[in-house]
This record gives C-alpha cells, sequence and structure tokens, in this order.
C-alpha cells in the first residue's frame, strides 16, 4: 500500500499552469512517475489534450492525446515513468471525490497490474502556487481490501 506521494517541482508546475488555463470549467490530465519503496514519485502532469471535453460539472480528457504523452514519458525516462494515475479539479475550494470519482479509481486500480494508482482532486477556486497544497487531495484504493484511503501529498 502507498504510504505517500511526492510532486516534483515541474509536476507542479505544469498542474498550475494547466489548472489556470480553465478557470471556471473541469479540466485534468495524466499522472507519470515512478514507486520507491511505499511511496509514488510524480514526476509528470499532463494537460487534458486539444480533443479533452470541458464543462463546469465534468470532464472528458483526450484519450489519444494521453496514451501518446504517457508514451513520451515512458521513452524519456528510459522505462522508469509510467503511467500512475490521473488527476482533475472540481468546483470546490476544498474538493471531495464524487460517487463517479470512486467508481472510476475503483475500477482502473482493479485492472491496473503494475501498482496502485493514485488519483487527484484540485478545487479550482484558487490558482496560486501558494495555496494549491490546501485544494488539493490525493486518492488511492486497496485492491485486497477493497477499500479507499487518502494519501498525504509532499511537494518536492
Amino acid at each position: 500500500m502507498i504510504q505517500g506521494i511526492y510532486i516534483q517541482p515541474s509536476a507542479k508546475q505544469n498542474l498550475i499552469n494547466e489548472i489556470s488555463l480553465f478557470k471556471t470549467v473541469e479540466t485534468g490530465g495524466v499522472l507519470c512517475g515512478h514507486y520507491q519503496d511505499k511511496h509514488l514519485i510524480i514526476e509528470a502532469a499532463s494537460g487534458p489534450g486539444p480533443r479533452a471535453m470541458h464543462t463546469e460539472v465534468e470532464f472528458v480528457m483526450d484519450k489519444d492525446f494521453m496514451h501518446t504523452y504517457i508514451d513520451n514519458e515512458y521513452n524519456k525516462s528510459i522505462g522508469l515513468n509510467i503511467f500512475v494515475g490521473e488527476w482533475h479539479t472540481h468546483p470546490q475550494k476544498y474538493p471531495l471525490p464524487s460517487e463517479q470519482d470512486l467508481m472510476s479509481i475503483g475500477e482502473q486500480t482493479m485492472e491496473w497490474q503494475y501498482g496502485e494508482l493514485v488519483f487527484l482532486i484540485v478545487g479550482f477556486l484558487d490558482f496560486s502556487s501558494n495555496n494549491l497544497e490546501e485544494q488539493m487531495i490525493a486518492i488511492s484504493f486497496d485492491k485486497k481490501k477493497r477499500l479507499f484511503y487518502y494519501l498525504p501529498i509532499t511537494f518536492l
């Protein structure tokens, strides 16, 4: 079971940049990184892709863009960084997962063979980098116990 996540500065900055582009609608992307001991190191966070759909209450990412992004991150890192989860925004300052979020987290984790996945949800009322930590939650799903749990986030 993952005990925490570390987010590299470049991934944090990309999250801030992407969130600021979509101030009134939901957005998101994928997370790439690697497992180290009982932690997950997030090295990269994508944007939504050019064909993503955004509304005030829903976000559907551009799947072709995401696959290409994940492949590029894998190749750039010479196989170290893989898909480790997703992120998206919610129209609240202190976000909570929706029922749809929990269903998606559970289903994707059960299908994933390479470790646990993490899902970041970011509130989007305040876009300053100083408040990102307070407006983000990380959720994972324990396959064995079939329980959701929150993870501590550390920005490097």
